[in-house]
């Protein structure tokens, strides 16, 4: 059961009458399921558009409230992130007959603030209900194993995230890489027989991050180029189908200049190459998303580009610094992950916190190391025939202890940028060499 607004609630909510010209508050009281049938048996015979706009409203308000009633408060189990958790539809109906409460902890909890503004009661009323069990000790069972993914993709968030709450199932011994990926990636990187082709750093030489003028949002040309001209390699090898793999970016401008480019390679290739569909075809393309969108997804290979070009401060690290983003990003592969990120902020979390700490205070020494990270590892020539352009890369897994793959992206598949900008670096070190 439930009640209806009356028309004068109506009409002030629509703005047809002021606060002061409501006569009566009086709400009729319905039954939303008998509402919803009555709503059901019309749609067998007239069109919903076609509806009087009152008896929409009353429709889409009685399935609401009927199935806020039905899901949330008749549901046995109810399966939740904390932010949908404190919401009116869980607040308004909670669990009547619920017997447990599963809480996705993919977000961080609205934690209290220990300094609460001018309305202290606006965070607590933010609080979902579950996690103020949680905070008052109610038992609580952790459901810790991780089917989804290999082991080796688990370290970082249960470092960072998780803790030691978070494991992997014995089934995930069994997922491996692609062979063909395998084999794509050893071949073009010359990599050495230490690297995880399934898990490894891509840092890109001579890229820069850009800021889009309208959206404020932020794009790299030379990340996209070399992952564009990594997915054809991919499509030659026989690696990944298209619906097995996913480019995650952290922001909007990136994910569309993403899906130009492959527009580009299907439609507007060189008079003199082969038709487009036959270099790469739909079906290969893979799916291109950002963080947010990819929430409770995953693919078999995912590759994470961060867009950023240099880090000199804090500030400059841009999504790599959000928690949030970055647990979706690296928790939603199966068998392969690359990192798009300058080698300066990708070597490991150490690296990334003392760039947020020091890099302001100690500039001169962040650039020292950068520089020896630069020099590592063995070199080898990644060729593309599509505009023979030969791209450095080195080899590596993104670890401390190893070497990332670099590539140098001067020229592309489409060729030469005619007006690319310097990188940062190269700015630096002409700087350096003026003084």
């Amino acid at each position: 059961m439930g009640n209806l607004p009356s028309d004068d609630q109506r009409d002030l909510s629509s703005g047809k009458i002021k606060l002061d010209e409501v006569e009566s508050w009086k709400r009729k009281e319905v039954d939303w399921f008998e509402e919803l049938r009555k709503a059901m048996k019309k749609m067998k015979t007239t069109f919903f558009s076609e509806r009087e706009n009152d008896d929409k409203s009353l429709a889409l308000i009685a399935f609401r409230e009927a199935g806020y009633c039905l899901v949330v408060s008749q549901s046995r189990a109810l399966i939740s992130t904390n932010n949908n958790l404190a919401s009116t539809i869980c607040s308004r109906h909670f669990a009547q007959k619920t017997k447990g409460v599963l809480l996705i902890r993919d977000e961080d909890p609205k934690e209290l603030e220990h300094e609460p503004g001018w309305n202290e009661f606006s965070p607590q009323l933010e609080t979902s209900f579950a996690s103020r069990m949680v905070s008052a000790h109610h038992p609580v069972q952790v459901l810790g194993q991780q089917r989804r993914c290999r082991p080796i993709f688990t370290e970082f968030p249960k470092l960072r995230t998780y803790g030691d709450k978070m494991h992997s199932h014995l089934s995930t011994l069994g997922i491996s890489v692609n062979p063909s990926w395998e084999k794509m990636v050893r071949d073009e990187f010359d990599a050495t027989p230490e690297l995880d082709t399934g898990c490894f750093v891509l840092s890109i030489k001579n890229s820069s991050c850009e800021v889009d003028d309208a959206s404020k949002s932020k794009f790299n040309a030379a990340n996209m180029r070399a992952i564009v001209t990594l997915c054809v390699r991919k499509y030659e090898a026989g690696g990944y189908r298209g619906n097995e793999m996913r480019i995650i970016t952290m922001y909007a401008a990136q994910r569309d200049l993403y899906k130009r480019a492959f527009f580009e390679v299907r439609h507007r290739l060189p008079e003199a190459a082969v038709p487009a569909i036959e270099i790469l075809p739909e079906g290969v393309i893979p799916s291109i998303e950002t963080a947010d969108s990819m929430q409770g997804r995953e693919g078999k290979c995912v590759i994470v580009d961060y867009v950023i070009s240099a880090a000199k401060t804090a500030k400059d690290l841009g999504f790599v610094n959000d928690d949030n983003r970055c647990n979706v990003a690296h928790t939603r592969m199966n068998e392969v992950m690359v990192v798009v990120v300058p080698s300066q902020v990708g070597d490991n979390a150490v690296k990334i916190a003392f760039l947020e700490e020091h890099i302001d205070d100690d500039a001169d020494s962040i650039e020292n190391n950068d520089t020896a990270a630069e020099n590592t590892g063995a070199t080898g020539n990644w060729t593309s025939d599509d505009a023979d352009a030969n791209k450095d890369a080195a080899t590596g897994n993104g670890n401390s202890t190893q070497e990332e793959p670099k590539i140098d992206d001067s020229e592309s598949m489409w060729g030469p940028e005619p007006d690319a900008r310097k990188s940062d670096e190269k700015k630096r070190e002409e700087e350096k060499s003026e003084e």
